[in-house]
């Protein structure tokens, strides 16, 4: 029985062919494991570095950290912040 890894591509898989029965299992100390993502939009000192890197003048990475940015989960500190904005009224705009 061949063992995929989770890092193996799906071109791979194709190659086992249809006539096989195919078990998909967790391997060990993959439980509750992250996702690079996750773990990365939870980590706060990594999402303040990133914005920091976004406010340096003439940055040259500016468009990748952007990039990176706008693909990872919702940042639960960020999002409790945004969440928590009061919106001025009247005068005060």
């Amino acid at each position: 029985m061949k063992t995929f890894e989770p890092d193996d591509d799906d071109t791979q898989l194709r190659s086992a062919g249809w006539a096989h029965t195919i078990y998909v299992q967790k391997l060990p100390g993959a439980a509750g494991a992250e996702d690079p993502k996750s773990y990365l939009a939870q980590n706060q000192g990594y999402i303040d570095r990133l914005f920091a890197l976004l406010a340096r003048e003439g940055s040259p990475y500016v468009d990748q950290v952007w990039g990176l940015l706008t693909t990872l989960p919702a940042n639960k500190k960020m999002q409790a912040d945004i969440e928590t904005l009061s919106i001025p009224t009247g005068d005060t705009v």
